[in-house]
């Protein structure tokens, strides 16, 4: 699945950052510590994004919605840290 292969890169960028997702972590408290961190605007909506896509009602998202946020969550690249 390209959304998840796309995922899977922007939580490995943000764990070089030092903010590794927990495994047992949902996307929700995921997003929580983002925001604690001093995470950009943009990479909180794209957290909620995959979160309403990947979660969501299914019959309310398509293949274009789906390859739109995979193609930015490929692309974004997050900025240093509060502190950091």
């Amino acid at each position: 699945d390209p959304l998840l292969r796309a995922w899977r890169g922007f939580l490995r960028r943000w764990a070089r950052r030092g903010l590794r997702k927990g495994a047992d972590e949902t996307t929700a408290a995921f997003l929580d510590r983002l925001r604690a961190a001093g995470a950009d605007e943009a990479a909180t909506r794209l957290v909620a994004r995959f979160e309403d896509l990947r979660y969501g009602t299914p019959e309310v998202t398509d293949a274009a919605d789906r390859q739109a946020l995979a193609t930015a969550l490929q692309r974004y690249r997050p900025p240093p840290l509060r502190g950091g």
